[in-house]
């Protein structure tokens, strides 16, 4: 055996010895799972999901270089090896996964349930319905409209606040009107009243 086959058969040793005590590692962390204590369990199995990744690209890398050096005779045993310690590691890496996943729902469903509870508990807000422009104006419009109304009837009042209707002005009834002296007709003859008789002279 070469030397540098020697040297990457006894590196990949210690790359297996790794990935077992790997295995250990998630099998013992996944028997004592607990849903209700994830903030501790979940970057554990981070950590190891690393590991594992970057193990198995290790071994893979070390694997075909060792398949190259080895003999005819043991290329199937080698094979078969290599098969056998990068399952497992697989098979771990896969339980890891499901498990992280298994932890992402668990967190949902406890912030759902927070979040119907924290709606539940608030009382709803009334709403109020939006004033319309066109009402708005439409009624400032009306009120516009009975105050030139209002105006008018006071402009048109008299001191009593009755409307003025059709009556005679203030300076109309305060000038004086010219008295009008009766026609007295001219008497063509003397006129007898009461035994006295009457003419022109004594009548004026």
């Amino acid at each position: 055996m070469s030397t540098d086959l020697s040297r990457k058969k006894k590196l990949r040793g210690a790359h297996r010895a790794s990935a077992t005590r790997l295995q250990k590692t998630v099998s013992e962390v996944l028997i004592s799972f607990d849903p209700n204590n994830l903030e501790e369990i979940v970057p554990k199995l981070n950590q190891l999901k690393t590991s594992m990744k970057e193990k198995l690209e290790t071994l893979k890398v070390l694997d075909e270089e060792i398949l190259e050096l080895v003999d005819e005779a043991n290329i199937e045993e080698e094979i078969e090896q290599c098969d056998i310690c990068r399952e497992g590691l697989q098979l771990a890496l896969e339980n890891v996964e499901r498990a992280l996943n298994t932890s992402s729902m668990s967190s949902l469903a406890v912030l759902s349930n927070v979040t119907e509870n924290t709606t539940s508990n608030t009382p709803p807000v009334p709403s109020q319905a939006p004033t319309s422009p066109q009402g708005s104006s439409a009624s400032t419009a009306s009120t516009s409209l009975l105050q030139n109304q209002y105006s008018s009837q006071l402009d048109t009042s008299n001191e009593n606040g009755m409307p003025n209707l059709g009556q005679p002005s203030m300076s109309t009834v305060n000038q004086p009107q010219p008295v009008e002296h009766p026609t007295i007709p001219h008497l063509h003859h003397p006129i007898t009243l009461g035994g006295i008789q009457l003419s022109n002279q004594s009548i004026m």
